[in-house]
């Protein structure tokens, strides 16, 4: 979920088959001068073994800035 131009939500759950959840988040930045960056972050929840509860919390945001180069 998109929440604003520089945060979101992630699903902080595994899959419903017990399997690993992957997310890769895709961006971009553009400073005043007009320069454009683009990344990735890739996020892996991996998935609580079978009859422990998942201890993440529902929902995590999270910001970056683009170091300059």
């Amino acid at each position: 979920e998109v929440v604003t131009n520089s945060q979101f939500r992630l699903r902080v759950e595994a899959n419903s088959d017990g399997t690993d959840r992957l997310y890769t988040v895709p961006f971009s930045v553009l400073d005043n001068a007009g320069n454009v960056g683009t990344g990735e972050c890739t996020f892996d929840v991996k998935a609580a073994p079978p009859a422990a509860p998942l201890s993440a919390p529902q929902s995590t945001e999270g910001s970056g800035t683009l170091a300059n180069r």
